[in-house]
């Protein structure tokens, strides 16, 4: 009987340290997940931040290509009025010299 008893309580010793050392590597993998969940965590704020900063540089970057294009469309209008004010001076031009002959 005694030998039964001690039996027992080695074979009880051994399911209690492995259930011990199950639970240890359960808690070591359970802290790993919630690190690497507020790593997670973490890189979708920085992904929102960064999406959020490129949104306002899109806009940006919308609204100069429109500047660009209206001041490149005066730029040409201007092109042509100086165009025409030089043709109209170079015409005045020749008709004083015409004149004072």
């Amino acid at each position: 009987m005694n030998e039964v008893t001690h039996k027992y309580e080695n074979l009880s010793q051994n399911q209690k340290e492995l259930l011990d050392r199950a639970r240890e590597a359960n808690q070591v993998l359970v802290n790993e997940l919630d690190e690497k969940k507020r790593e997670i965590e973490r890189l979708k704020s920085l992904i929102r931040d960064k999406a959020d900063k490129l949104s306002v540089v899109a806009v940006g970057y919308d609204q100069t290509s429109e500047k660009l294009l209206e001041l490149e469309s005066e730029i040409k209008n201007k092109d042509y009025e100086i165009s025409s004010l030089k043709k109209k001076l170079s015409e005045v031009v020749t008709k004083m010299n015409s004149l004072k002959l």
